[in-house]
């Protein structure tokens, strides 16, 4: 029979831990997780630990988890008291943060025979009166006197309290009504009395405060939060409490698998598949690649991001034509005779563009000729973070789309895009064309989002009241559905951005555009103006991967040995070096991790190693004023950088304000420390506290508020999920060809039995290339909803479909699902999902 209290201590931790637990207990212990700035501490093998508290301290057990277990003794004293865990190894200590126990006396006297509750909270009262007021004795020796007496019948120790309490001038029965009256019949110590009596009821609606707080499960005040690009949820609009920059360093490697060499292509170009020919044009945004050799290989695999364009050629040993390729989905297998092979490939594949032996797709790789590098032969550059003499922090809000420098622009035929300066945007298409068109150099996504960065996850949200709801990346030919996530890339960044109607010769108003970080969409709220601080590196930030000893792990689980530029919670702050850099390599001694670039310890290479000794150098005033000035905004919060560094953030929740600008616990402990350490308090002394008391029952009640709504929000999701959404996946077909006619089709999907909210989505992709139009819609029967629909137009190069929509069913609702087209075309596949969640 145990009672564990799990809790996280830092060595450098300032935010205020609470364990609560019973005096005379012996089955509750505390599970310590030791951290070091926020990471977990490994503690050395052979490390003893206490858990020290004023002048005594208990043995703990070191966990082969790294957590230590402290036993809460029976001989602690009841009160708050605060204590610490001190790890020994040899000559060395090191202790955490101290942490407060808050110990609740005992409702019984191991000493007293059986009584009434009237006897055990007049007892407790009186004790702790009798150090505050010496004459009180008399009192209560008649009141302990009257308590004992009870000991044969509950109606004996309600008649004994009752004398007493006769005795003591009150009628009443209450305990606390009870001490007041004993303790007024001592002459002229009515105001000490008040005094230790309400130390003694704001502690217990302090104890009882924290133990609710506690028990619901309530997040932090203050929360800690590590990655490149930090998303800060349920921020407070306060100063961080603590920022870490952890430098980084990175090197290309590669295995010499990689047959493509993007450095000797034919621009403007493309390989026709059926003679080998490389034919230019200016219309495909293509280039060829140059005479790959095969060497002997059965089968190749192209890995690519095109959709169409896929033309290739093989060729025999006088690069003479072989055959052609007209697809590069699956492995190829090599003709017979063919020893080269040319292959056409997208502008915008370049960077990614993947050419290997063998049937398995490998990972990209840049081309080495055919050699594993870093090597001596192909040396790989180190790219430190922050080389270049700084790196910017930015601090902005959840939505990193800043509308008010989207540019109005006019374009072909009438088509316009203009901006309200309200907040919204007014798209009015052209005859020809549902967008509102575009400009040269206006609208690109890069300085619409300056935060966002290529390999980021974001997710598009907005409000139309036209039907088309998707903006169009022109430079990656691509729309972006509201409602949908993307991996960003740099030819996104790069990409006009277009803004749509609701077809041809229409106009539509757009509001409340957000673009947040992650794949769910996050509550709109408007583009917070960003903070940032340039932080000088005169040595980049460097970092090494290590498999043990490293000060930082990252999200993967990989330990890195860093550089840091820290801010504390002191408001002081350091640069930390733990990695040297060799420009020039000799024939220095090297004897822990390092990165080299060439691989090895070879002359004249640039060796990065972990230092031996930690080198330390304070923030010059202004990083600290510019670190310390940094703030969270509400209710959430972005931090990135432009060095591609990880970060650790400390912060303050809402939680926090909830219960006030003074942290509940530090109210607490000011009453109790006011009150038990005065004696006699005068009537100005007594109001004071009394005025506090009140402000603890109000941010008692504002806790408690709190937790409640906490945990009714938690158990209101909780239930959507398990008990009443179901999800159904309909006519999943994928890679399956479907031919529809003109006309198209249409088909119910769901008929609902009860009154139901749907949520849809579908996908769809077509094969080749299509001269006419086609959509896909979800509808409620007998109604068009614009929410639902989704479509490409003739002449779009990669034709492929996504939409999603709401629908509020009533029972009998038939909600179809259609497919639409002007002329005959093939599908690749038709993907069709409801969430489907009952209203009651």
């Amino acid at each position: 029979m145990q009672i564990i209290k799990e809790i996280y201590l830092d060595f450098y931790q300032t935010e205020p831990v609470l364990v609560t637990a019973k005096q005379g207990d012996n089955a509750r212990f505390v599970k310590a997780t030791l951290l070091d700035h926020g990471n977990l501490f490994s503690i050395p093998d052979g490390t003893t630990a206490n858990l020290a508290r004023g002048e005594v301290w208990n043995a703990c057990i070191v966990n082969t988890d790294g957590t230590v277990l402290a036993p809460i003794t029976p001989d602690m004293r009841p009160g708050r008291l605060p204590a610490e865990i001190e790890l020994y190894l040899g000559t060395e200590k090191l202790s955490t943060w101290n942490f407060t126990l808050m110990i609740q006396p005992s409702a019984r006297n191991d000493s007293a025979i059986e009584g009434t509750n009237e006897y055990t909270q007049l007892d407790i009262l009186v004790n702790q009166a009798r150090e505050e007021i010496s004459n009180a004795q008399t009192a209560t020796e008649s009141a302990n006197a009257a308590a004992l007496n009870a000991n044969e019948s509950a109606a004996l120790a309600n008649t004994a309290a009752s004398n007493a309490n006769v005795a003591a001038s009150s009628a009443e029965t209450n305990a606390d009504l009870a001490m007041k009256a004993a303790i007024s019949a001592l002459d002229g110590k009515e105001a000490a009395t008040s005094a230790a009596t309400s130390a003694n009821a704001a502690a217990d609606r302090a104890n009882e405060a924290a133990g609710n707080i506690e028990q619901e499960n309530i997040k932090p005040l203050a929360y800690s939060v590590s990655g490149e690009s930090i998303t800060a949820g349920n921020s407070a609009e306060k100063p961080l409490i603590g920022l870490t920059v952890h430098g980084r360093a990175e090197q290309v490697s590669t295995t010499g698998a990689q047959l493509f060499n993007k450095s000797t292509v034919t621009p403007e170009s493309y390989v026709r598949d059926t003679d080998g020919t490389v034919v230019a044009s200016t219309t495909h945004p293509t280039c060829a690649s140059d005479y790959i050799t095969l060497d002997g290989a059965e089968s190749i695999y192209i890995t690519s991001t095109m959709t169409s364009n896929r033309w290739g050629a093989f060729y025999n040993d006088k690069k003479e034509y072989v055959s052609g390729i007209a697809g590069y989905s699956s492995p190829i297998t090599v003709p017979v005779g063919a020893v080269y092979i040319r292959l056409t490939v997208a502008d915008d594949n370049l960077d990614t563009f993947m050419v290997n032996t063998g049937s398995t797709a490998l990972p990209y790789e840049p081309y080495t000729y055919g050699v594993p590098s870093p090597s001596v032969e192909y040396p790989q550059a180190i790219d430190i973070a922050g080389s270049g003499g700084s790196i910017n922090v930015k601090v902005v809000g959840a939505n990193l789309f800043d509308i008010s420098k989207v540019q109005s622009i006019s374009g072909a035929s009438g088509s316009q895009t203009t901006n309200n300066n309200d907040g919204t945007l007014l798209v009015q298409s052209s005859q020809g064309d549902s967008s509102g068109g575009y400009e040269d150099g206006k609208n690109v996504l890069r300085d619409l989002c300056p935060e966002l960065r290529a390999g980021d996850i974001a997710v598009l949200s907005a409000k139309s009241t036209g039907s088309d709801k998707r903006i169009y990346l022109r430079g990656s030919k691509s729309p972006w559905t509201f409602g949908a996530s993307r991996t960003i890339s740099e030819t996104d960044l790069d990409s006009i951005v277009m803004f749509y109607a609701s077809g041809t010769s229409t106009s539509a108003t757009i509001s409340e555009i957000m673009i947040n970080a992650g794949s769910v969409a996050l509550p709109y709220e408007p583009y917070k103006t960003p903070q940032s601080v340039s932080l000088s590196t005169p040595n980049g930030l460097a970092g090494l991967k290590v498999s043990s000893g490293g000060n930082y792990t990252d999200a993967s689980g990989q330990q890195w040995r860093c550089d840091e530029i820290v801010r504390n919670e002191r408001g002081t702050g350091k640069r930390i070096q733990r990695i040297g850099i060799i420009e020039s390599y000799a024939s220095e001694t090297i004897n822990t991790a390092y990165m080299s670039t060439t691989g090895q310890l070879t002359e004249g290479a640039t060796v990065l190693y972990v230092l031996d000794d930690v080198v330390e150098t304070d923030l010059s005033a202004e990083e600290i004023a510019a670190l310390s000035a940094l703030h969270t905004y509400s209710p959430t919060t972005t931090i990135s950088n432009d060095a591609g560094c990880d970060m650790t953030a400390a912060y303050v929740t809402q939680y926090y304000q909830g219960v006030g600008d003074a942290m509940f616990y530090g109210v607490a402990d000011n009453l109790t420390t006011e009150a038990s350490g005065t004696s006699v308090l005068d009537a100005h002394q007594g109001k004071v506290l009394d005025n506090k008391i009140g402000a603890l029952n109000d941010l008692e009640t504002t806790a408690k508020s709190s937790a409640v709504a906490a945990i009714n929000e938690i158990k209101s999701d909780v239930s959507l999920l398990s008990d009443k959404t179901t999800v159904t996946v309909l006519n999943p077909i994928l890679k399956k060809t479907i031919s529809y006619a003109t006309g198209g089709t249409q088909e119910s999907v769901f008929v609902a039995t009860e009154a139901c909210t749907v949520f849809t989505f579908a996908s769809a992709e077509v094969e080749g290339a299509v001269s006419g139009r086609a959509q896909i819609k979800f509808d409620k029967d007998g109604e068009f909803d614009s929410r639902g629909l989704g479509q490409f137009s003739s002449g779009d190069q990669y034709p492929a479909l996504s939409i999603s929509g709401v629908f509020h069913l009533t029972a009998g609702d038939r909600l179809l699902f259609s497919v639409w087209c002007s002329e005959a075309f093939t599908m690749n596949y038709i993907n069709v999902n409801l969430c489907i969640v009952p209203d009651h």
